[in-house]
């Protein structure tokens, strides 16, 4: 009788031990990885979901000039440029782009994001530069400033996600131009690494 007490009472003991360690299973997944499993390469994008961004402030200089709006479907549409798709920004009788659209996957914390925009040769009557950005959400992952004229030129990096990025985050895509140029947005891929010169 003794001995089957003392197992009773150490089954009542262990009764709300097993209930919090059951709440804690619950609440952080007990080692469950199936968040941390990696996830394949990805586009972030779809060259045919790209809307102009509609607003009248923008985060990056213009330069004092009139600001000619590029639109979409004329200077800004689908081009395949060496059997990649892209989306083309062709400045002939614009001289300004600012298009975005949700992202189409989540992006983890220290995720990499491969980037891969492409400027054909740079022309201009007179010297002058052109300014180019991508931002994902708040963070601004890439902005230059080019010389113009200036020759052909693939513009690529790898860009690690500060934070967690969910899916349909914005990403938007800044183009800023003198002169009758284009620029092709190649490529925006998480889980994707570069191999860059």
């Amino acid at each position: 009788m003794h001995r089957t007490g003392a197992r009773v009472q150490n089954f009542a003991w262990r009764t709300p031990c097993l209930g919090l360690l059951l709440c804690i299973c619950l609440s952080t997944g007990c080692g469950d990885e199936t968040e941390e499993a990696p996830l394949p390469p990805r586009s972030l994008v779809d060259h045919f979901a790209w809307v102009t961004h509609q607003t009248d402030i923008y985060p990056h200089p213009v330069e004092s000039r009139a600001v000619v709006p590029c639109l979409m479907d004329e200077s800004i549409r689908f081009e395949a440029l060496g059997g990649e798709s892209t989306l083309a920004v062709d400045t002939d009788e614009c001289n300004f782009a600012y298009i975005t659209q949700p992202s189409l996957s989540v992006v983890r914390r220290g995720e990499n994001i491969a980037l891969r925009i492409w400027n054909w040769q740079l022309t201009a009557p007179t010297e002058a530069t052109a300014k180019l950005a991508v931002e994902i959400g708040s963070h601004l992952m890439w902005s230059e400033t080019i010389n113009i004229p200036n020759n052909s030129s693939i513009h690529a990096l790898n860009w690690t996600a500060p934070e967690r990025i969910p899916e349909g985050t914005p990403i938007r895509f800044f183009v800023s131009n003198h002169g009758q140029n284009e620029y092709n947005f190649i490529e925006m891929s998480a889980g994707k690494t570069l191999q860059l010169d």
